[in-house]
């Protein structure tokens, strides 16, 4: 005779390992985004020289950013590609899709430059 509270616990326990075993292989962390992370992302959308006026005009003297110049330029540029390539894209006649294949096979938005991306049209 078969006891239905032992085969009831083994299926949960079965259910329990399925679903442990699946995430434990599959999980990806994710990163908390803090509100500076994303006054940042919009800062960034700004030009080096643009951003230093910002931040003098607003502490009321003159601050030496130099030292952060080409960190920040090198940010700047990478914030402001994926935008560039999103305006470039839904001003074109262009087979998005294809456009976009590319794009995300090749890691181009990592680099973006219009005159390589536009020999896959």
């Amino acid at each position: 005779m078969i006891n239905k509270s032992t085969d009831n616990e083994s299926v949960e326990g079965r259910k329990y390992k399925i679903v442990y075993e699946y995430v434990k292989n599959a999980w990806i962390p994710f990163r908390l985004i803090e509100m500076k992370h994303a006054i940042f992302t919009f800062i960034l959308e700004h030009d080096y020289e643009t951003m230093s006026e910002f931040i003098n005009k607003i502490a009321n003297e003159k601050i030496d950013l130099s030292m952060y110049r080409e960190t920040y330029i090198m940010l700047h540029e990478k914030r402001i590609a994926p935008i560039a390539l999103r305006t470039h894209i839904m001003r074109t006649k262009i087979n998005k899709t294809k456009y976009i294949h590319v794009l995300f096979t090749q890691k181009k938005w990592l680099s973006f430059n219009l005159q390589e991306l536009a020999h896959h049209q």
